[in-house]
């Protein structure tokens, strides 16, 4: 299935599936905001590798703290090829996964090495496609351990795939590895993305919904759902007592990612934002009278004039 707006980003990605076909190996790490379109390219290059050996997981943000909890949930189908490995290796991959009596923590060298030589053993039988979303969420020994084998890929035929969000999330540095940052898509695109979604819509309301999604692929489909159930602002399409703002949340994707920025903001900062949702008549004097207690008109909020 095509990607609008992804052609040169999803031929990439076919390229190293066919570089690993061909004997080489790859890594790759995705990058983008939340809703850009990061887990769509993994998908595209799941249902490409359908030849090719999968595995594939996600990151736990709950799991992000417990040691190589990412790495059990990777390798737990494939564990029967540990006790191919060397014997040094197959004990730290054991001790690292719980699968050896309690002792000292495992040596991240050897836990590293094993991984890779694990995904070269699946890989002589045919080739294998690695898919780490969300690599983000991945507790730091996992990461460790999949950024260390990535690094030494050569002639394995393995590809590694990792997807990291840009911003408001942990960092995920993985120096020595390929970026591929995804960038909002133009207009042009953005347009049809939403016609697809919310072509039954009067014209008026998808400029407005598209000016909301601002190019984030996953604002477009989900935006036309919000506001067909009620629950997206209308203003200034119809007057702030439409009654058709203000409903109950779609508990989508895009919605819990900014509940998520908004409660980390300062008390005062969520403070204006409610009172801006709250309000509807889109007048900035109105609304920072309301958060600060004025009268309207009377703002005390000082607003920069660009001179600080």
């Amino acid at each position: 299935m095509r990607l609008p707006g992804r052609d040169a980003e999803t031929a990439r990605i076919e390229r190293l599936l066919a570089d690993a076909r061909a004997g080489r190996s790859a890594a790759l790490v995705v990058r983008g905001e939340p809703g850009i379109g990061k887990s769509a390219l993994l998908t595209h290059a799941v249902a490409a590798a359908r030849d090719m050996r999968v595995l594939a997981r996600a990151g736990v943000e709950p799991e992000s703290e417990l040691p190589y909890a990412a790495l059990h949930l990777l390798l737990r189908d494939v564990l029967d090829g540990v006790g191919r490995l060397p014997a040094a290796q197959a004990a730290a991959l054991r001790t690292a996964l719980g699968m050896a009596a309690p002792g000292p923590p495992p040596d991240r060298f050897l836990v590293g090495i094993a991984v890779l030589t694990l995904l070269a053993d699946l890989a002589a039988d045919r080739p294998v496609l690695v898919v780490l979303d969300d690599a983000h969420w991945f507790d730091h020994a996992s990461a460790d351990a999949l950024l260390f084998a990535a690094r030494r890929l050569d002639a394995e035929s393995v590809v590694m795939l990792f997807a990291a969000r840009a911003g408001h999330a942990p960092a995920f540095p993985a120096p020595g590895l390929a970026d591929l940052c995804l960038s909002r898509l133009d207009d042009a695109t953005a347009r049809q993305v939403l016609d697809a979604h919310a072509g039954d819509l009067p014209r008026p309301v998808r400029e407005m919904l598209l000016r909301e999604a601002a190019g984030n692929p996953l604002a477009l489909c989900e935006l036309p759902a919000a506001y067909r159930a009620d629950r997206a602002p209308v203003f200034p399409l119809g007057p702030p007592d439409a009654g058709r703002g203000g409903t109950a949340p779609t508990h989508s994707a895009v919605e819990r990612e900014f509940a998520a920025r908004i409660a980390a903001l300062p008390g005062t900062a969520r403070t204006l934002l409610l009172v801006a949702a709250a309000d509807g008549t889109c007048n900035v004097a109105v609304v920072l009278g309301a958060a600060t207690g004025s009268a309207p008109g009377r703002p005390t909020w000082r607003r920069s004039n660009g001179n600080g």
